[in-house]
């Protein structure tokens, strides 16, 4: 029976990637990572499927996998702000900004992001003006499975719609990458349905196809490098297939200091951009610092339980061709402190 169920799930994806190798694929240079713009957390990890070397999850992650956010216990709210900033006489200046929400329950974690995107007068990109908004619903499985569903909509200078699907996996141990501790494993299809489209020419210098580019699966691995005292290191592997037509590839780095501020890196070489020499390929870099602060025992996070509550501020800068920078900065707090306590079972009393 297993095998018939696998047979099934492999002539599906044979035909759905050929159907797609008829679709006329042509991507916008940078198209693609549309949805990553406005988080300091994508930016510089290289938006891992699997979640970062360090676990570092944010709203923002269910961009790539609506799946991550399963084993959040805190209500955590993200906001950010993106400043596209050219160097070139005839440049000007770009935007992008996110609020996010992450929403634990007893059923699951649901998340709601709203991007907002200004890039109008920056030719580099001319990805026009772009409001979207997204929402996702994670629940684990097990302790070490996770699963999760997606569905975003927006609207600039074409409108979009469409779903995404994940999963993630800590299967703390791969036979050939030895060298990884707690090790996870993370696939992920997104954009299932329409996506934004604009009368640009893209990279094969014909007018532009849909971006970010529709049915887009993406696999990768993530673990702990060390970890010493008040120092620790991770990395992450991702390949992606945009309309299993492109390969794309991304790393990221990433140390914790005295679990207070967090150094991160990423790199991301895309098939696409490389041949048509639209991409700088260089990495992004990224910094965080982390702290708890604590209201008052009459305040309003003191009356819904969280009373101490954790705070992290972070900052990430990327270059694009053409003269054009990227910084982003942003806030998170997590509301609340994490359970670290396992739950007691008393199978019968003292009598």
């Amino acid at each position: 029976m297993r095998n018939k169920f696998l047979q099934k799930i492999i002539i599906a994806l044979v035909i759905t990637s050929s159907c797609f190798c008829i679709y006329a694929y042509n991507p916008i240079a940078n198209g693609n990572n549309l949805f990553e713009f406005t988080s300091p957390r994508m930016i510089s990890s290289a938006s891992s499927v699997a979640g970062g070397g360090l676990k570092g999850i944010t709203s923002a992650s269910t961009v790539v996998n609506p799946a991550l956010t399963a084993g959040e216990q805190r209500w955590t709210l993200d906001l950010d702000y993106s400043a596209f900033i050219g160097t070139s006489p005839e440049s000007s200046y770009g935007q992008g900004m996110q609020i996010g929400l992450i929403m634990p329950s007893r059923f699951g974690v649901g998340t709601v992001v709203l991007q907002g995107l200004f890039l109008d007068k920056t030719p580099q990109l001319n990805l026009g003006n772009i409001f979207t908004i997204r929402s996702s619903f994670a629940k684990d499985i097990t302790d070490e499975l996770y699963f999760g569903v997606g569905l975003y909509g927006g609207f600039g200078p074409d409108w979009a719609l469409a779903a995404d699907i994940g999963f993630w996996y800590n299967i703390k141990h791969i036979k050939w990458l030895p060298f990884l501790k707690d090790a996870r494993w993370a696939f992920s299809v997104t954009g299932l349905g329409k996506s934004y489209q604009k009368d640009i020419v893209a990279l094969n210098g014909e007018l532009v196809s849909d971006f970010p580019s529709p049915f887009t699966p993406r696999v990768g691995v993530a673990g702990n490098l060390f970890d010493v005292k008040n120092f620790s290191g991770g990395i992450s592997l991702d390949l992606s297939f945009p309309t299993f037509q492109n390969v794309v590839f991304n790393a990221g780095l990433e140390f914790m200091i005295a679990n207070m501020i967090r150094i991160s890196t990423g790199w991301k070489a895309d098939l696409k951009e490389i041949l048509a020499e639209k991409t700088a390929l260089l990495p992004t870099a990224g910094i965080s610092f982390k702290f708890n602060f604590s209201g008052s025992e009459d305040s309003f996070l003191a009356k819904k339980g969280w009373q101490k509550s954790e705070a992290e501020v972070s900052g990430a800068y990327q270059y694009f061709k053409d003269d054009l920078h990227l910084a982003s900065g942003g806030m998170t707090l997590k509301l609340g402190q994490r359970d670290t306590v396992a739950p007691e079972i008393i199978l019968w009393d003292n009598e």
